[in-house]
């Protein structure tokens, strides 16, 4: 019975430090994560200006609309194949 209340109690400054730390942790992770992924587009969408090849579809060689282009620059798929790739990789 102690220890199941022990168990309900909240935690001491201590674990909730510790809790915090390890969640801010988690959290830079995640953003590095995603930095390190956005780079790597970022370079693509560079080398593919410089060969030429920029604002099209590496999927099907397709024209990517100016459109899409601003809204998101270092794309690399077509909406139609962006689409195609998000149903069979699922809900996030």
């Amino acid at each position: 019975m102690l220890q199941n209340q022990k168990n309900l109690s909240p935690p001491t400054a201590d674990e909730g430090g510790m809790v915090q730390r390890n969640l801010a942790r988690e959290v830079d992770q995640v953003l590095t994560d995603m930095d390190a992924s956005d780079l790597t587009r970022i370079d693509r969408a560079f080398k593919a200006m410089a060969d030429g090849s920029y604002g099209q579809c590496d999927e099907r060689g397709c024209h990517i609309p100016f459109e899409r282009l601003k809204i998101e620059p270092q794309t690399e798929h077509c909406v139609a194949c962006k689409g195609r790739w998000e149903e069979k990789s699922g809900p996030p």
